[in-house]
């Protein structure tokens, strides 16, 4: 539309954006469009010129000229490579089709949210069950947007000079990724790729699964009755969260753990307070003892443990073994795929998901970091939105943990040895939920908050949490921390009373002595 950007803008002005444009390469072309057919693809538009301009996405950035072209309903187009300025930086091209390696969790939500922008969302699984949430599996099974392929469908991803074909899912090159369905060959194309293959737990020599006495962390939510005997092998996360339900059901359970250090991940003065109360609890929690052999009986399990003083002998009911989980790549790449993958098996990626295979992207627990499904969904945003061509990232720093047990474990930041360790200097606010009036009233009074603050700017650099709704309670402090908030912001700001969240009111006052509910520091 020639002349009237001129007008508006003013011609110097224009002139100015003009040269800046063709210095990075855009073309501009002076012409009227009067026709645009958008039921074809290529787009075709023509103008006053009778010249033909082919197009595999277009933006319409006309104002009303829109109405005047034909296309005033961009709704019957979203999705379909045209948009409107107000969206135009999140279009997609007509062929937009992303294929989702997975079936737990991260990756059903992950094909769920890019419904929102793809055309289609294959989600490839090897099993012939999802392994995510009912509701989850309900909303994908009714979306028209996704296709299913079921079982054994992934043989291995790897990649050659030509257009990619997959066996299963083989990942060729990266240009143009394809699958091919096993039982029909039929092929299917897809521009993105996203790894989402989850995780196993990880099987030791010394006590390999039978699933029936010696168990893994599904199995052992599939216990039909209650062991009065239950061995955990594991005082991890998984350990901690099993062996705790099952003791608060009725059994008598004893978690070894071969570390000398007792959740070695959290702060040791939140590590030291739940090692206390767990075994008041009656949870045996055996530190520094290495699992040797285990047999599996007719209904029970014999295990032998050695510890610097020696072996030891131990017979349950059931043994758990958590000892952590491993991605589940194992035979998903080919030598040939240009993915890479570390030591351990995980998927190498950059801080955007991003692995050195264009177009392919991993996400969850096959990539490094903590295997969260909080953190994979949120990976699976970011991805999901940088191919929609938005500039969406991911704050790793502020990635909170949790250990659902009796009372929670949850905190996020920095503890006081990774500051100690960094030669940051800090100060701490700690409030005891047996001085928190709601915590009291529903007997749930055991554990604390704490805060940590940077010394001089007061900024919030950790938020620790053992107690009634620590994960709540965490979740609230995360998003101070995520606006740079200081712990004399969270002083400032009104709390609800009673509730167990005042607690880290009290904690972030504490931080400058100025608590309410418990006595202060000495300055």
């Amino acid at each position: 539309y020639p002349g009237f950007s001129e007008i508006i803008q003013g011609p110097w002005l224009m002139e100015q954006m003009k040269s800046q444009a063709l210095s990075t390469g855009v073309e501009i072309i002076s012409d009227h469009i009067n026709q645009c057919n958008l039921d074809e693809y290529p787009y075709k538009l023509i103008g006053d010129s009778k010249t033909e301009y082919l197009a595999d996405s277009l933006i319409i950035c006309t104002g009303a000229q829109a109405k005047w072209l034909g296309i005033a309903s961009e709704e019957k187009y979203k999705g379909f490579g045209v948009s409107a300025c107000a969206t135009c930086d999140g279009f997609f091209y007509r062929d937009k089709s992303v294929i989702v390696v997975g079936g737990g969790n991260t990756a059903v939500e992950e094909a769920l949210f890019l419904t929102n922008f793809a055309n289609k969302v294959t989600l490839v699984h090897r099993r012939n069950e999802l392994r995510c949430e009912k509701i989850l599996e309900e909303r994908l099974i009714q979306n028209p947007k996704i296709e299913i392929i079921w079982d054994s469908v992934i043989d291995e991803i790897t990649g050659t000079d030509n257009p990619n074909s997959v066996n299963g899912v083989n990942l060729l090159n990266v240009k143009t990724n394809k699958i091919t369905k096993l039982e029909t060959n039929e092929i299917i194309e897809s521009k993105n790729i996203i790894i989402a293959s989850g995780s196993s737990p990880i099987e030791i020599g010394s006590a390999k699964f039978d699933n029936k006495n010696i168990l893994d962390s599904t199995g052992a939510l599939e216990i039909d009755k209650v062991p009065e005997t239950l061995g955990v092998i594991g005082a991890g996360v998984i350990g901690l969260e099993l062996g705790s339900v099952w003791a608060r059901l009725g059994s008598k359970v004893t978690v070894i753990e071969a570390m000398d250090d007792f959740l070695f991940m959290a702060d040791k003065e939140i590590a030291k307070e739940t090692l206390k109360d767990f075994k008041k609890q009656g949870l045996d929690i055996r530190l520094g003892c290495k699992l040797t052999s285990s047999k599996s009986l007719k209904n029970s399990v014999k295990i032998t443990y050695e510890t610097k003083d020696g072996s030891e002998d131990m017979e349950f009911d059931k043994l758990i073994v958590a000892v952590g989980r491993k991605p589940n790549t194992h035979n998903l790449f080919s030598d040939d795929s240009g993915v890479k993958l570390d030591e351990r098996g995980f998927v190498s990626v950059d801080e955007f998901c991003q692995t050195n295979a264009a177009n392919v992207w991993a996400i969850g627990d096959v990539v490094r970091g903590p295997m969260l499904a909080h953190k994979g969904s949120e990976e699976g945003i970011m991805v999901a939105e940088r191919i929609a061509g938005k500039h969406a990232e991911m704050n790793y720093d502020l990635v909170p943990s949790v250990i659902y047990t009796h009372p929670e474990i949850a905190w996020v930041g920095k503890n006081e040895e990774e500051l100690k360790n960094d030669s940051i200097d800090y100060k701490v606010g700690k409030f005891p939920f047996a001085a928190s009036g709601r915590a009291l009233a529903v007997d749930q009074s055991v554990g604390f908050v704490k805060v940590i603050s940077d010394a001089k700017t007061d900024t919030i650099l950790g938020v620790h949490v053992f107690g009634p709704s620590a994960a709540e309670i965490v979740q609230q402090a995360l998003i101070s921390m995520e606006f740079g908030a200081s712990s004399e912001d969270l002083g400032l700001t009104i709390f609800s009373h009673p509730t167990v969240s005042e607690a880290l009111h009290e904690a972030a006052l504490a931080v400058n002595n100025e608590a309410i509910h418990i006595g202060n520091k000495r300055k």
